[in-house]
């Protein structure tokens, strides 16, 4: 699609309306405890750690926020 700047804004706005303030807040009910997400595998570009014959998982901490909510993750809405 080609599309102008104006019209792209208009979608962004339009699209933001859509967010639960919720959400973006990290407030009940979306709060949630510590979350640790696989993120890949520890090592390089050249070879994994080895963990008992296997790929070491590296994990990705997401730290907790309570129901009254917490600070937005790091790059979340930048830009907008």
């Amino acid at each position: 699609m080609e599309l102008t700047d104006e019209e792209i804004d208009a979608i962004v706005v339009f699209l933001l309306t859509l967010t639960d303030q919720r959400v973006v807040n990290q407030s009940a009910p979306f709060d949630h405890p510590e979350l640790l997400v696989p993120n890949g595998h520890e090592g390089d570009e050249f070879s994994v750690d080895d963990e008992g014959g296997a790929a070491k998982t590296e994990f990705l901490r997401i730290e907790a926020v309570g129901r009254d909510g917490g600070p937005l993750p790091p790059g979340f809405l930048e830009g907008v």
